[in-house]
């Protein structure tokens, strides 16, 4: 892969402020010769130079903006350590210091792979001209300054509150899940903790962390002394738990907004809680059709007799021979969707699976002996 596309892969969200690589690399390339330009050499380092002086520019400006920024947040970690914050409050602030981490490693590629764009143009500008040319450029240049900008320190810094973050976050999870536990055991499971510290949810939720956050909600990214940020982002926790079969399902969820209107307690800047209504079906509506099969049977069975009985001179053979069609053929459907249901119908435990079962087999008797009487 040729660098140029390598350098915008590597400086995703930044690549406006890279070094113009390509179009250095061409103008070196057709206007270098063995014997040097006199034209070139200018136009070369003016333009170097003034790649070089908005790289400075950029990384200081950002190295400002950051270190501001991780000031407010360890501001706002000593506040939240101080306290006894929520579990949605230490989620909030985790999440912003994990944008906060992966905005600086990102500034620090940045500053790398453009480090290596320059290093790559002037080895190929020494290739392509005499050693004298190229010392005077790279001497003409301020190679040292646009890539002094450290954000090492800075990602230390955010490293150790998101470990301490985390390991508080881990100890609010674990008491609530105590307690969550002792009054919802037969409900699901709720949060659990990973070995990094990091609070999961349960694994058929779609892995990662169990706190869902919507992105480029305001200006979110900014964390305030009160460690929420100023925007309007919210957080939905949901747990499930797995049934005999092993199906999977929500089963309860708690929502709530942060930023500023996450004041006061936990109901306060609540967005809402409950309990996911399990959407199986009544236990009746999986006896609906072994019972009207055996109704359907009754009812076509009982019919001719009554014909019979009003009319005994009547010759019985037509209504015989409709009656034992419909009622196997309405038999035979019914039946085959009660096993059907018995096989494949969600929601049931094994003992409604069985008790169906029981009903579709008995259906079948009940016709057989139907057929077996009307036939005699």
């Amino acid at each position: 892969m040729k660098y140029g596309q390598t350098l915008l892969n590597q400086t995703h969200g930044f690549h406006d402020h890279n070094i113009p690589y390509t179009p250095l690399k061409h103008l070196i390339k057709t206007h270098t010769t063995p014997t040097p330009s006199p034209s070139l050499s200018p136009l070369l380092t003016t333009q170097l130079s003034d790649a070089l002086s908005h790289i400075t520019d950029f990384l200081t400006l950002k190295h400002h903006e950051y270190t501001s920024r991780v000031t407010s947040a360890t501001r706002a970690y000593d506040r939240l350590r101080r306290s006894t914050p929520t579990e949605q409050k230490l989620a909030s602030f985790y999440d912003k210091l994990l944008s906060l981490h992966n905005s600086l490693t990102a500034l620090e590629t940045f500053k790398d792979a453009n480090r290596t764009a320059v290093r790559k143009l002037l080895k190929k500008h020494r290739r392509w001209t005499d050693a004298n040319a190229a010392a005077k450029l790279e001497a003409k240049l301020d190679l040292t300054t646009p890539f002094a900008v450290e954000f090492g320190g800075l990602i230390r810094k955010v490293d150790r509150m998101l470990q301490l973050a985390s390991n508080r976050l881990g100890e609010a999870a674990s008491a609530a899940s105590s307690t969550r536990t002792a009054s919802t055991s037969k409900r699901g499971s709720p949060l659990r903790r990973t070995d990094s510290g990091v609070n999961v949810g349960p694994t058929w939720l779609g892995g990662g962390r169990g706190w869902n956050e919507f992105e480029h909600g305001g200006s979110d990214d900014e964390i305030g002394d009160d460690g929420e940020g100023e925007g309007n982002k919210f957080y939905v926790y949901s747990y499930g738990t797995a049934d005999e079969d092993g199906e999977q399902r929500t089963t309860g969820w708690r929502g709530w907004f942060g930023g500023e209107q996450a004041v006061g307690d936990e109901e306060t800047a609540l967005l809402g809680k409950g309990e996911v209504e399990e959407r199986r079906l009544p236990a009746w509506v999986y006896f609906v059709a072994p019972v009207a099969s055996l109704l359907v049977l009754a009812l076509l069975w009982v019919t001719p007799l009554v014909e019979l009985a009003d009319d005994p001179g009547r010759e019985s053979g037509d209504w015989v021979d409709l009656c034992i069609a419909a009622g196997v053929t309405v038999g035979f459907v019914c039946s085959c969707v009660g096993a059907w249901t018995v096989v494949w119908g969600r929601g049931m435990d094994r003992g409604t699976r069985a008790l169906l079962a029981v009903c579709v087999l008995a259906g079948w008797i009940v016709a057989g002996s139907v057929v077996g009487r009307v036939s005699g």
